[in-house]
């Protein structure tokens, strides 16, 4: 009998984790709920090809602290950016002509991430409580490096980073709480550009030719703490997967 009462319990709890999911919505809804309750928007741009996009879903948004945060601090969009639903921000309506409904795999990019100048998929938005862009970080992030981002932008603490010296020690103290798992972590190198650093990963799905330009300077050079090449076959080849 108190094995049976401990199983429905484990099956009880499994069941609630898995039905606990982010809340995500179109950013047209989101930019709608914003007018009536103004909340920052989280914007998840992803493509159908894109593998880290999906190791984002099953590593990153599958985490009961990501999932909480989220919900309670934005509204989080979803955006295919080779998708043909219009968008319409700022007064204009945002399309994707050249979108071919039978196309398998790359598919036209939609205007509005062209609107985002987005290096990379995927890329992860921040929208002000207005609306405003914030700013967009392109690769796979882990539960606990998209922490440190999300905690940034929802407390506002982003306005006061405007310097290196002040992104390297906001880093350096932030302690975060979202607890750990085991995930395939991606290679990646970091760098800093303005204000904000952006996290380059190496499985990302970048334009090819930042691949070519990376290839043809691994031959040349490694630097580190700027990026770092990586020079096997293996290697790159998950970087193009």
């Amino acid at each position: 009998m108190k094995k049976a009462i401990l199983l429905l319990v484990f099956l009880i709890s499994t069941a609630a984790l898995t039905a606990q999911e982010i809340a995500w919505m179109s950013m047209d809804q989101a930019l709608l709920a914003q007018q009536k309750t103004p909340k920052k928007i989280f914007m998840d741009v992803y493509t159908t090809w894109c593998g880290p996009c999906k190791l984002l879903d099953k590593n990153t948004f599958s985490n009961p602290d990501v999932i909480a945060y989220i919900n309670e601090h934005f509204y989080p969009v979803k955006f295919n950016a080779e998708g043909k639903d219009p968008i319409t921000y700022q007064g204009f309506t945002y399309t994707n002509p050249n979108y071919r409904e039978a196309k398998r795999g790359r598919n036209a990019t939609h205007f509005f991430a062209d609107a985002l100048k987005l290096q990379g998929y995927p890329s992860l938005a921040f929208f002000e409580s207005d609306g405003t862009l914030i700013q967009s970080i392109v690769g796979y992030q882990t539960p606990q490096e998209l922490e440190l981002f999300l905690k940034m932008i929802a407390t506002d603490k982003y306005k006061e980073v405007t310097t290196r010296a002040q992104w390297n020690m906001y880093q350096k103290n932030f302690k975060g709480t979202f607890k750990s798992r085991e995930y395939l972590l991606p290679y990646k190198s970091s760098f800093f550009i303005g204000a904000v650093k952006r996290d380059f990963f190496f499985n990302a799905c970048l334009p090819p030719a930042i691949y070519v330009a990376f290839i043809i300077a691994s031959i040349c050079y490694d630097t580190p703490g700027r990026y770092t090449i990586y020079k096997t076959r293996k290697m790159y080849l998950r970087v193009l997967s």
